[in-house]
């Protein structure tokens, strides 16, 4: 009969509810860091964007809104008016003018200016953003005026100025929203919940929740210590005879009792305890083990019980004393051995051609 093999193929995985339970409880420190740098995130984006509210509060800032009429329905002249507007001969222009009258120059990363059509008519809305009153309305007049009389002698068409700029304050927020307000109406700012529970830091906290179970579902994969004995079931082919307690005593007496009957049927008392990795118990189990069979018959009812060191796994070599044993049994020690180490073990046993009977579970 073709030997039957008594351990796995390698490459495959075990998981079990007390192995992720285990790993998720070892590493509640990967949960506490992940989502403490999410929150600190969080909490610094919102700080950081609640400082940017206040300092663009705190700034001198208009906007205003006026509207012209070009003579021209054609709507290729629409994408000409804007290269108007940002062309450098009106920019210097509007340069000049804001020099002359004691302003900085235009900053197009602080003074905003486009022009947008009103329907299919021929008028155009005018807006303009800068910082200062008397700024912002001088610059806002000048690109007007520069919008009519450039299109005149650029493309010769007939235009004019049908309402002049009209200024609100106004404040921009980190997100490019415009809160347009009453001149006489104090600018003010607060930190809203919609601002610290927003879509972008919600998905940051579920991010560091995926973070931390993925980290641990890592650690699980790579758990290779055994945590059930249905795991050890998955990794070799081989009965449970019994299992050990902290408490040795019972174990010990019902293995003696095991040993006995095995040794009275097969007329062998020569027995094997194979350990898959360093143990120091191991030939203290098995000289209680004697023990309880010394205490049961008056002797220990085996012919030899083979000790042969703390390392039963390493080699086949350690294993050669024990090649004439009529039975073996290996010791397996949950949430200590490994499932390389025990593999090992098995195929060690094999090749001595060991009688390999079952493993012991000690807890």
């Amino acid at each position: 009969m073709e030997k039957q093999p008594t351990h796995r193929e390698s490459g495959e995985m075990l998981l079990s509810i007390r192995k992720i339970r285990y790993n998720l409880l070892k590493y509640w420190w990967i949960c506490i860091l992940v989502m403490g740098l999410a929150v600190g995130y969080v909490v610094l984006t919102t700080w950081k964007e609640y400082r940017m509210d206040v300092y663009s509060a705190s700034l001198d800032t208009y906007q205003t809104l006026a509207t012209v009429y070009i003579d021209s329905k054609d709507e290729d002249y629409t994408d000409a008016y804007k290269w108007l507007l940002y062309s450098e001969m009106v920019r210097d222009q509007v340069d000049e003018e804001l020099q002359k009258n004691g302003f900085e120059p235009f900053d197009k990363n602080q003074d905003i200016i486009f022009v947008a059509t009103k329907g299919d008519s021929m008028y155009y809305e005018l807006t303009t953003m800068s910082v200062g009153l008397d700024r912002t309305m001088l610059i806002a007049t000048k690109f007007e005026e520069l919008l009519v009389s450039e299109a005149k002698r650029v493309m010769g068409l007939e235009g004019q100025i049908i309402d002049y700029p009209e200024a609100k304050a106004y404040m921009t927020n980190h997100k490019g929203a415009v809160i347009t307000f009453d001149l006489d109406e104090p600018k003010t700012v607060s930190l809203s919940l919609g601002s610290l529970l927003s879509w972008n830091k919600l998905m940051v906290l579920l991010a560091g929740v995926f973070v931390w179970l993925g980290s641990v579902l890592i650690l699980v994969l790579a758990d290779k210590v055994f945590r059930t004995k249905e795991e050890i079931g998955a990794v070799i082919n081989l009965p449970c005879i019994c299992e050990l307690g902290r408490d040795q005593k019972e174990g010990c007496d019902l293995m003696a009792v095991m040993l006995r009957n095995i040794g009275e049927k097969d007329g062998n008392g020569n027995f094997l305890l194979a350990s898959s990795s360093k143990d120091l118990g191991l030939c203290e189990l098995a000289d209680n083990i004697s023990k309880c069979l010394e205490e049961r018959t008056g002797s220990s009812g085996m012919d030899a019980a083979v000790k042969t060191g703390q390392d039963m796994a390493v080699s086949a070599e350690t294993l050669e004393e024990g090649k004439n044993a009529g039975h073996v049994i290996l010791t397996i020690r949950i949430d200590k051995d490994k499932i390389p180490d025990v593999e090992k073990a098995v195929r060690n046993l094999e090749i001595v051609d060991a009688n390999l009977i079952g493993y012991v579970l000690v807890k």
